[in-house]
């Protein structure tokens, strides 16, 4: 799940056109003259829209590099998704009939975006984020618009086992001033999504730049924070959402403290031991046992 193309499908179509067959090239016209409606393609129906078989159109995108007609359309979605305004992600939406249909089609979708998860994902290259993460003396989470709330999720759940993370609104320029004055040893995870906020860009590049170890998790491998690190994980989104589908991130994250889990446990039980007893010195919590007592303030 973590290899990264820094070519675009554009360029890709472009570059082979010319050792195409005619039939070949007829595709690539179909293709750049009607991206939106293409990625809802099957490898059939875009054969019968061309008039061509369905040999030619698995002849085609192995000529394009591809060994699936399935990683094909994935990366073209994920082109067209970081492109994606969100007027256009609304019309997509709209098809459909009524409420019901377009629910379960929202829960079906982030129901394959599972399924997804879990056949793809890299158990060792997760194992390596998580030690590196454990290892750190100091973490920051990050995260922009709709991925922040991933990173806070990430930072709260991280700060329930282990101390030293800190929660960083990407957006916020603020962060930056955070990222230069970091101990030198910190380690920086970012998580972003489709559309990929600049401010993500400009604050991984002085990560960088800085010096300072970083994880990025996305939901495409073509990130264009990943050429700032060689920790990298994608975890890719399989629909157009209208603002976000945090599903497969947020497992994500739990896999992640889930495997510091195993290898810490006893680390992992001090920390959680002291936090108890800060709950109940402070009573943060509701407890069924005292109702009618007064509520303590801190």
């Amino acid at each position: 799940m973590a290899t990264h193309n820094n070519r675009t499908m554009a360029n890709r179509l472009v570059e082979k056109t010319q050792n195409l067959t005619p039939l070949g090239r007829q595709l690539v016209d179909y293709l750049m003259n009607n991206p939106k409606e293409s990625i809802f393609l099957s490898a059939r129906e875009l054969a019968e829209k061309n008039k061509v078989s369905l040999a030619t159109v698995v002849r085609f995108v192995r000529q394009l590099g591809y060994t699936s007609y399935r990683d094909f359309l994935k990366d073209m979605r994920e082109q067209i998704d970081t492109r994606m305004p969100l007027p256009d992600r609304l019309e997509i939406h709209k098809n459909g009939s009524d409420l019901g249909q377009r629910i379960e089609r929202e829960i079906t979708a982030e129901i394959e975006n599972l399924r997804d998860l879990k056949s793809h994902l890299d158990l060792e290259l997760l194992e390596l984020i998580a030690d590196r993460i454990w290892e750190a003396p100091q973490v920051y989470a990050v995260g922009a618009r709709m991925s922040l709330s991933i990173s806070c999720y990430f930072s709260w759940a991280l700060s329930r086992i282990r101390p030293q993370v800190t929660s960083l609104d990407g957006g916020n320029r603020n962060s930056l001033d955070w990222i230069t004055l970091s101990p030198k040893n910190s380690l920086v995870i970012i998580f972003t999504v489709m559309r990929y906020p600049n401010d993500l860009l400009r604050l991984a590049r002085l990560v960088q730049q800085q010096g300072r170890d970083l994880v990025v998790i996305a939901d495409s491998q073509s990130c264009p924070l990943f050429q700032f690190t060689e920790h990298y994980l994608s975890v890719p989104c399989q629909n157009f959402p209208i603002v976000g589908s945090p599903s497969a991130l947020g497992c994500v994250v739990n896999c992640i403290i889930y495997a510091m889990i195993c290898n810490h446990n006893e680390e992992i039980n001090k920390h959680q031991n002291i936090l108890e007893q800060l709950y109940r010195e402070n009573d943060i919590f509701f407890n069924p046992n005292d109702r009618g007592r007064e509520i303590k303030t801190i």
